[in-house]
């Protein structure tokens, strides 16, 4: 049976991106697939870092956005 990791409130614009990065990892190597409850970055760098995690995730990875990621957005 396949693993899921659900990450909700992950925040990752006020954690330095080699702990996100080594956090990432961690998830990618203990799940098969990923689920993301929202709150994940700020706006201005939300595609940037949604590109960033699927390639350090290398996995079926989805999400919602939560009201965090509309931060500073126009």
């Amino acid at each position: 049976m396949p693993k899921l990791a659900f990450l909700s409130d992950i925040h990752l614009n006020f954690i330095p991106r080699g702990s996100a990065q080594r956090f990432l990892e961690k998830v990618s190597r203990r799940a098969d697939l990923v689920a993301i409850g929202g709150d994940i970055h700020e706006a201005p760098e939300l595609e940037q870092v949604l590109v960033w995690m699927a390639a350090v995730l290398d996995r079926p990875t989805y999400f919602v956005l939560g009201n965090h990621d509309y931060y500073d957005s126009h």
